[in-house]
């Protein structure tokens, strides 16, 4: 009986040891939702949190330039208008009097922008990059506008586009992330997003950009933009030479945020980052799964 004992203990205890070093191998990341996801096969290899609806802030912006660019029906040089609507801008103060009672795409003042004018007259393929590298809300109006001819009716046909390709639990209210509070997503549904995207070459040719300028228009000068991701900055400390696409994202409600794909080799992934605690440390938890996530691929 003594010996029956001493087995059945010694077999829980490596039962437990093994499962504590499974437990160590895993990244210990500090955001509060996150996924790895493989490209090809879209197997979920990592997630934390995945099904979890979170606000994604402006990370909005990939499935929004992705449909515009799917869309096909504006060419890249094609000139776009800018007008009142999609120019609107109001005050925090006035959101929360308001409770958000009042058109999801109307842009709050202090958010990013690259100054667009009413009545300002640019190309396609420069807004893409003042969306996508300087992450303007302005720009991201105008694109929505310009593809399907009203912001709104653009967001209809982004969702229904976004149901297509899997995406069950997102619903998104404007083409630019600012807070809204149905404006939202799980990291699940932006992986798949990503997967899609890292595929459309226009994209990749734009994120991997590292300077950008914006010729004159009928109403400024030249505007030089530069890509403020850090995982594809070449001059950052987080940069990761495997990234082929990335989006970052903050406001209040919604943390930091993050979605990108890298490529190593033949495997590609994708990662998405929710609610991270400071714009540092979703690079830091991304790095991470990127590089778990291709250890797993092995």
């Amino acid at each position: 009986m003594r010996r029956l004992f001493f087995s059945i203990f010694s077999a829980v205890l490596l039962s437990v040891s093994s499962l504590a070093w499974a437990d160590s191998s895993l990244p210990k990341i500090s955001s509060n939702a996150a996924i790895v996801m493989d490209l090809d096969s879209k197997k979920i290899i990592y997630e934390k949190n995945a099904f979890k609806s979170c606000y994604p802030a402006s990370i909005t912006k990939l499935p929004a330039a992705l449909y515009a660019i799917k869309k096909g029906s504006k060419s890249l040089s094609s000139i776009a208008t800018a007008d009142r609507d999609t120019m609107g801008s109001i005050t925090k103060k006035f959101s929360l009097e308001n409770k958000y009672h009042y058109p999801p795409h109307w842009l709050v003042l202090g958010g990013t922008h690259i100054q667009i004018h009413a009545g300002e007259q640019m190309r396609f393929n420069d807004l893409l990059y003042g969306m996508l590298l300087e992450s303007a809300n302005d720009a991201s109006n105008v694109i929505a506008k310009h593809v399907s001819g009203s912001v709104p009716t653009f967001m209809l046909e982004l969702n229904t586009y976004l149901k297509q390709i899997g995406c069950k639990n997102t619903c998104l209210k404007n083409p630019h992330g600012m807070h809204f509070p149905k404006h939202r997503t799980t990291a699940y549904d932006m992986a798949l997003i990503a997967c899609e995207a890292a595929l459309e070459p226009t994209l990749r040719q734009v994120m991997k950009t590292q300077t950008y300028k914006i010729p004159p228009t009928n109403k400024k000068g030249e505007r030089t933009i530069i890509n403020r991701n850090q995982l594809l900055s070449k001059k950052s400390v987080y940069y990761y030479p495997y990234a082929i696409i990335g989006k970052t994202g903050f406001h209040n409600n919604a943390k930091s945020t993050l979605v990108a794909a890298a490529k190593k080799g033949n495997k590609t992934l994708v990662v998405v980052i929710l609610e991270s605690p400071n714009k540092n440390q979703k690079y830091e938890d991304a790095i991470q799964l990127f590089e778990h996530g291709f250890k797993c691929l092995k």
